[in-house]
């Protein structure tokens, strides 16, 4: 097994780069920043090309990219260290530019050290898409025999699936993690299967950089099922030449070696970064949220897992809101049901089952029955799934579910025995009832989302979707795929140059001024709100007390707690809102899972414990800058 790089896959792979050198040579990127100017009310330019910032995608612009900043406008820049952000080595598991030995292999921060902020985040932008796609189509590539076309379609459809563009931004690494996880299967697969030495040594390179980031991401909702997923694949490609690769491997060992200082290496730089960052993920592991949470599956309905068919009609304004929000109301499209059924078929007419099938199949059920049913307590932990929320397993699922409908369609198409005119009738059948029974159930969960017209339309194209299936008419079923996703999703996060609404407001520059000449300042923002401000505040690179912090500040939490129980409060990842009062008692209540207010007042002595030395005080009337000397505000 191998990928054929032909001129088609060099070109594909070529166009990949130059999206990237484009956006990043024009900055372009895909933040939501331009939400800064609505915040502050400001007519700054926020250089949007196409589409319009997103407030739901609040985490990206209101707290990623801010932190980003922080680290590149750092009085040390790019420290391991960043008390804005949190306690200890916070930015190492943040997913941000650090200066440390682990960013040599994560070359998507590489241009925050040798360009501007502006290109070097546009470049960091763009290997989301590079990652993303290029890793899904090299896999496909892998498994679906070098069919280019379908390896292309494959890769669009995850890019440009609701979830994918809803969630891309978050602070998760989503598309970095689903592409690096294509890239070390595809390593794994290649370095096992491949004669020829530069091709393994390439494949093993591959697999050090592509595995360590997917590790150090550290999202474990997303990792523990993607690792599942890389390992039913593996084991569906090998398991057919298990005494093949055996073989090959007793005799190249030249092969066996390269593989196996692949791995050790990948483990030893593993072993450092975590000694690096143990005490940080001890902490943040004993965290009320989210290093306690736990799960034992079954959270959500089969409404939720297939509402990507209503996905189309889902919007930021318009969505169940039984689900919250429109992030958490989107989805893949699952067409799985097709190649399940085609396997059904095989195995009772022809008593045939392809590993690869199987596999796939098995790892869907056991996702699909864990969301809806949960396993018990030992089960789930040893499993690891108890630390993945049910909605956050509709990712793996969803890429799982576009990976076998794009490898039975290619087995579809070379497959000459099967009956199709029965199966141009039972498939579509099947889709079209599952469906109706799907959106009728979605409606009595959602309150009525869907009208009678929506339905029909959705009915429509999963037997459409079927049929063409079915057919073989690949070319007609990728349009039918991709352009309604295309349509939809394409423009859910905007693209625009540059950061101008960060860069050129003006309380950016004041404070930033301000950090230039005291580097050692330290900041409060009183706001009961959400602490945006405080947020926003991180981009300067000075040091702030509140905020959203990814490790909490333990120690410095008992110079302003009173009760022995606010730990329960502020023992969490979470955003520390100060609420300015005139009494001197302090008190810690808690909002949301991640958001307390601490009702404070500014001239309390607990600033002068801390070493608080600038504040600024939120009224109706506007900001107010605060200068500490000693414990009195001048």
């Amino acid at each position: 097994m191998g990928i054929n790089f032909d001129y088609k896959t060099n070109f594909f792979l070529a166009a990949l780069v130059i999206y990237l050198l484009i956006v990043t040579l024009f900055s372009i990127n895909g933040s939501s920043v331009g939400m800064w100017n609505e915040f502050f009310d400001q007519k700054a330019d926020s250089q949007i090309l196409f589409g319009k910032p997103k407030l739901i995608r609040v985490d990206e612009w209101s707290l990623h990219t801010p932190a980003i900043l922080s680290q590149c406008n750092n009085p040390k820049p790019f420290p391991v260290e960043n008390y804005s952000l949190g306690a200890y080595k916070t930015p190492l598991i943040m997913n941000l530019p650090v200066a440390h030995f682990s960013t040599f292999l994560r070359p998507q921060y590489w241009l925050f050290f040798l360009v501007g902020t502006e290109k070097a985040y546009a470049f960091y932008w763009g290997m989301k898409l590079a990652l993303l796609v290029g890793g899904v189509f090299l896999l496909l590539m892998i498994l679906l025999e070098n069919n280019f076309f379908l390896s292309v379609f494959g890769a669009l459809w995850v890019y440009f699936s609701s979830y994918m563009q809803w969630w891309y931004s978050s602070p998760a690494m989503l598309p970095e993690l689903v592409g690096y996880f294509a890239l070390f299967t595809s390593a794994f697969i290649i370095g096992l299967t491949s004669k020829r030495k530069t091709l393994i040594i390439a494949a093993c390179f591959l697999f050090l950089v592509s595995f360590f980031n997917f590790v150090v991401s550290l999202y474990p909702p997303y990792q523990v099922p993607l690792l599942y997923l890389s390992f039913c694949i593996v084991a569906g490609v090998i398991l057919p030449r298990w005494r093949y690769v055996l073989s090959e491997s007793l005799k190249n060992r030249f092969g066996a070696i390269c593989i196996c200082v692949s791995l050790l290496a990948t483990a030893g730089l593993l072993l450092v970064w975590y000694l690096d960052v143990r005490q940080t993920l001890d902490v943040l592991a004993n965290t009320l949220y989210p290093g306690m949470r736990r799960t034992l599956g079954g959270g959500i309905s089969t409404a939720q897992i297939f509402n990507g068919f209503s996905g189309f009609f889902v919007n930021e304004i318009n969505f169940p809101k039984i689900w919250k929000n429109v992030c958490e109301s989107s989805n893949f499209i699952l067409l799985f049901p097709i190649p399940m059924t085609i396997m059904c078929w095989r195995w009772f007419t022809q008593k045939k089952m392809s590993p690869l099938d199987a596999s796939l199949a098995i790892f869907i059920l056991i996702i699909v029955f864990w969301q809806i049913a949960g396993f018990p307590r030992l089960v789930a932990k040893v499993s690891l799934l108890d630390r993945v929320p049910e909605n956050r397993a509709l990712m793996p699922l969803g890429i799982a579910s576009i990976i076998w409908t794009c490898y039975a369609l290619q087995q579809h198409l070379k497959d000459k025995n099967l009956p199709s005119w029965r199966l141009k009738i039972i498939v579509p059948s099947i889709m079209l009832i599952g469906v109706l029974i799907l959106c009728i159930y979605l409606n009595a969960v959602t309150g009525q989302f869907l009208s009678v017209y929506q339905i029909i339309i959705v009915c429509i194209f999963a037997s459409l979707a079927g049929l063409l299936w079915v057919g073989k008419q690949s070319l007609l079923f990728a349009l039918l795929i991709l352009l309604p996703n295309i349509y939809f999703n394409g423009l859910v996060n905007p693209i625009c140059a540059g950061l101008k609404p960060i860069l050129h407001n003006p309380l950016y520059e004041k404070v930033n001024h301000i950090v230039n000449q005291e580097p050692a300042s330290k900041w409060v923002v009183f706001d009961k709100k959400y602490p945006l401000i405080a947020n926003f505040l991180y981009a300067t690179g000075a040091n702030i007390y509140n905020g959203v912090k990814y490790v909490p500040h333990l120690g410095e939490m008992k110079h302003l707690s009173t009760k022995n129980s606010d730990i329960r409060i502020y023992n969490r990842f979470g955003a520390i809102s100060l609420s300015p009062v005139e009494t001197s008692e302090i008190k810690f209540s808690l909002s949301s899972r991640d958001w307390y207010i601490i009702s404070v007042s500014s001239g309390n002595d607990c600033w002068k414990k801390l070493g608080i030395t600038r504040g600024l005080l939120k009224t109706m009337n506007g900001l107010y800058f605060l200068k500490y000397k000693s414990h009195f505000i001048l």
